[in-house]
C-alpha cells in the first residue's frame, strides 16, 4: 500500500524523537494538531505538510514543548536493569520447565497400601480423583503446591493388572504389577507438576478394579 503524504511527514517527525513513550505522546499531540486540517483538506500533499507545520524536526520540537512533564529516555542503567529481570524471568521459566520435563521422578515407593487407612488419609492427604480401572487411560493435572501423590489400587480382577504411570516424555514411566484381588500403592515424594497418565493393562484385555488417586502438600 502507498504511503500517504501525512505518514511520511509523521514518520519523518517521530525519527526526531527519542523513546517510546515519549515518542507515544508526540503522535497523539501531532495527530490532534493536524485534525482541523485534515477537515479541510483529508489528503494533504507534502508540501501543505510543510506550509501548515513546518519541517518535521521543528514540529517534533514544539510538540514536545507542548507535552506536560515529557516522560524522559530510559537511562542506560535502566535498559539495563529491565534486561536483567527479563532475563531472570526467562531463566526462571527454562527451570521450571526444566524441572517439570527433565528430572525424573525418583523419591517413589511400592507397598501394600495397608499403612494408608482412612485417618492417615484424612490427616495428610487431599483426594484428588476416584476412578475404576478401564481402557481410556486416567489422567491427573498434578498441582504444583503439591509435592506428593499417592495412588491407591485394587485389582478386582481374576488376572494380573500391569500398571504404567506417564509423566513427562523424556522419563520412564512408573510400571508395577497388581496380582488379583490385591492392592497396592504408589506413592511419589517429588512429583512433578505437570499432567499424569495413568494406564491399565492386562493380557486378556479384562479390567475390574478401583483407583484412588490423593496428593500431600509441600512440607515446611
Amino acid at each position: 500500500m502507498k504511503q500517504s503524504d501525512i505518514q511520511r511527514y509523521e514518520k519523518a517527525l517521530l525519527k526526531e524523537i527519542t523513546g517510546l513513550r515519549l515518542r507515544k505522546k508526540v503522535r497523539a499531540a501531532f495527530r490532534a494538531s493536524a485534525q482541523a486540517l485534515l477537515e479541510d483538506i483529508p489528503e494533504p500533499n507534502y508540501y501543505t505538510l510543510l506550509h501548515a507545520f513546518g519541517p518535521p524536526e521543528s514540529m517534533a520540537e514544539v510538540l514536545i514543548h507542548t507535552i506536560p512533564n515529557p516522560p524522559q529516555p530510559l537511562s542506560r542503567k535502566k535498559k539495563l536493569g529491565i534486561t536483567g529481570a527479563i532475563c531472570i524471568l526467562i531463566l526462571a521459566v527454562a527451570l521450571g520447565l526444566y524441572s517439570s520435563w527433565e528430572v525424573p521422578e525418583s523419591k517413589l515407593t511400592i507397598s501394600d497400601g495397608s499403612a494408608y487407612t482412612p485417618d492417615v488419609l484424612g490427616q495428610k492427604y487431599a483426594g484428588m480423583r476416584v476412578d475404576e480401572f478401564k481402557h481410556d487411560d486416567v489422567t491427573w493435572d498434578q498441582p504444583r503446591e503439591y509435592s506428593t501423590y499417592l495412588v491407591l489400587l485394587y485389582n478386582k480382577n481374576d488376572v494380573t493388572t500391569h500398571i504404567v504411570v506417564r509423566y513427562a516424555k523424556p522419563q520412564s514411566p512408573h510400571t508395577f504389577d497388581i496380582p488379583p484381588h490385591t492392592q497396592r500403592a504408589l506413592l511419589v515424594e517429588d512429583a512433578r507438576s505437570t499432567t499424569h497418565i495413568l494406564s491399565f493393562i492386562t493380557d486378556n484385555g479384562t479390567l475390574d478394579g478401583d483407583v484412588h488417586i490423593y496428593a500431600a502438600p509441600i512440607e515446611d
